[in-house]
């Protein structure tokens, strides 16, 4: 693993170790992926340590809102005007938001938001419509049991 400006160059063995803790989460240890890749547990270690101490894999806790009896959904943020962060701080403090981040396409802003009643996101969509900023917003709401398919995803890097 090097470094090429700002960015982490990996290799094809942490490529590897990569797609395999994403489309086999049952993998439980290094032994396991060192079998399962054919190679050496000490390599694995290495370049498991490497990718967390470089940030490359970041280890965080995933909620299950849907099985708690929460509905999840997207807001998708048309801006008219105004400074982007200061619109982010603002949706940040309504409640029910899990997710915020500034994008660059069609929505300014995407938002992750978790509620229990329709009236819940309701209060939240007339939070963010009544921002002077706000020009517009679309959501859409998760389908439970519909996770992506894994495998697809890294092999695209």
């Amino acid at each position: 693993m090097s470094k090429i400006g700002s960015f982490i160059v990996i290799d094809e063995t942490d490529l590897k170790l990569i797609e395999l803790m994403i489309s086999n989460p049952a993998i439980k240890n290094n032994r396991q992926m060192s079998t399962k890749l054919g190679i050496s547990l000490s390599t694995v270690q290495r370049r498991l340590r490497n990718l967390i101490q470089k940030r490359v894999l970041v280890s965080k806790f995933h909620v299950d809102y849907e099985k708690i009896g929460y509905r999840t959904g997207l807001i998708h943020v048309f801006k008219m005007k105004g400074n982007s962060n200061e619109t982010v701080k603002a949706i940040s403090k309504l409640k029910g938001i899990t997710s915020i981040e500034n994008h660059i396409g069609d929505s300014h802003i995407l938002v992750g938001v978790v509620y229990k009643l329709s009236s819940d996101l309701s209060d939240v969509l007339d939070g963010i419509t009544q921002m002077e900023s706000v020009q517009r917003i679309t959501w859409s709401e998760r389908i439970p049991n519909s996770p992506p398919n894994m495998d697809t995803l890294v092999p695209r890097l």
